[in-house]
């Protein structure tokens, strides 16, 4: 009998160490890849200890990806692709297995499937399952925080209806694992249903590489906003502080990069209080990283939305700190990576005299903004570096596939 036991220990050992051996992952992203997701693409070219291979469903407009190897199912855009994408794709939430999907999956080798968004995890989790490979999920924000109402109203697409349930469906599945990008949503993945014993919290890192303290010398006189223009990145509530700052400090402007549904409402919010504002729109990192340069500082005044959703992380907040540039954040998530005082200022929500006070303080003495752009970047090269931080998520890799 103990022979016996042993020959099967002694097997199980065998296929662990083979399994562990291969450490290749099967990254997947429905679309690939939006502009402001670098930090997936990031990601795929720090893993050291595993193997990464990037699928998805069709590439979008944003991040070239000609040199990852990236495969999807939709290869050319035509209207018959498109129509065979969304009906694989769309075929996912009701339950139906797609045997390209699979064979993609395979074709990798990979012995764990790492879907980013939780609404893209459940159009893979069944094929995942079907090849009996465990699987992470990194939750990022809207994909836990976005009220349940709102899914069932069919306002996300009539197939989100199904989100909610299959996401509790893989909460109670012990082969699946689940990353938060913060503490701050943490918290929330719990209180949705997310399993305690496998969900952990785990930083997205920057490239202290790609950014860089500026290089030119002489004061810096801009502010520095960069985001989506919706309600939960909360513009309006720097663009109303800025009134006083600009009364009291006439040639600090502001830069606002980023674009959405509420841009016109903030350009005449704006006008109205005689803020002087830039409205650059979208723009790819190097432009990110060419006004980082000159920031006085980048603000970050989230809120939580009507929705309840609220800033799960940021990465520029990172971005900025890695440049050198102090940070002043009302984030729930960010605020995670600011050192009030030291690397930047973290305030309440929706406080504008908060606001103008930190940019104020900033703007008043320059000497201090440089001493605190300097211990940010040391802070954040050393806690939140891309090479670091993917180890963390290389080690889960291992955990997972050695235990599951």
């Amino acid at each position: 009998m103990t022979g016996t036991l042993n020959l099967q220990l002694h097997r199980k050992a065998e296929m662990d160490s083979a399994r562990f051996r291969m450490r290749r992952v099967a990254l997947f992203r429905s679309d690939l890849l939006p502009i402001s997701e670098t930090f997936i693409a990031d990601q795929f070219l720090a893993y050291s200890t595993w193997t990464p291979s990037l699928i998805g469903f069709r590439f979008v407009p944003g991040i070239d990806l000609s040199r990852t190897g990236a495969d999807v199912i939709q290869k050319n855009k035509t209207i018959i692709s498109e129509l065979h994408r969304k009906v694989i794709q769309h075929g996912q939430y009701f339950g139906l297995k797609s045997s390209r999907l699979r064979s993609m999956i395979a074709k990798t080798g990979a012995s764990i499937v790492h879907a980013h968004f939780g609404y893209d995890a459940i159009l893979v989790y069944d094929v995942t399952m079907d090849l009996n490979l465990p699987m992470i999920v990194t939750l990022h924000g809207t994909d836990v925080l976005t009220k349940r109402e709102q899914w069932l109203s069919g306002k996300n697409g009539r197939y989100f209806k199904r989100y909610p349930d299959k996401l509790q469906k893989m909460f109670g599945d012990p082969r699946v694992w689940f990353i938060t990008v913060s503490n701050a949503l943490k918290r929330s993945a719990l209180a949705l249903g997310a399993p305690a014993d496998r969900t952990i919290t785990l930083y997205t890192g920057v490239d202290c590489n790609t950014f860089l303290p500026a290089r030119r010398s002489g004061p810096k006189k801009h502010v520095l906003f960069v985001g989506r223009l919706v309600e939960f990145k909360g513009c309006e509530y720097l663009i109303k502080a800025m009134k006083n700052v600009q009364r009291r400090h006439s040639d600090i402007g502001l830069r606002i990069i980023g674009d959405g549904p509420l841009r016109k409402d903030l350009e005449h919010l704006a006008t109205d209080l005689g803020v002087r504002a830039d409205f650059m729109g979208a723009a790819p990192r190097s432009t990110v990283v060419s006004e980082l340069a000159g920031a006085l500082t980048l603000c970050v005044p989230s809120v939580t939305d009507s929705l309840g959703n609220f800033e799960a992380f940021g990465m520029v907040i990172l971005e900025a700190q890695a440049s050198a540039v102090p940070v002043v954040t009302s984030a729930l998530g960010g605020s995670e990576a600011v050192v009030h005082g030291k690397t930047g200022f973290v305030f309440q929500e929706r406080d504008v005299a908060a606001i103008e006070e930190h940019i104020s303080a900033l703007a008043s003495d320059t000497h201090r903004a440089e001493e605190m752009g300097r211990a940010a970047r040391e802070y954040v090269c050393h806690q939140f570096s891309i090479t670091t931080c993917i180890k963390a998520v290389e080690s889960l890799y291992d955990k997972v596939c050695l235990t599951g």
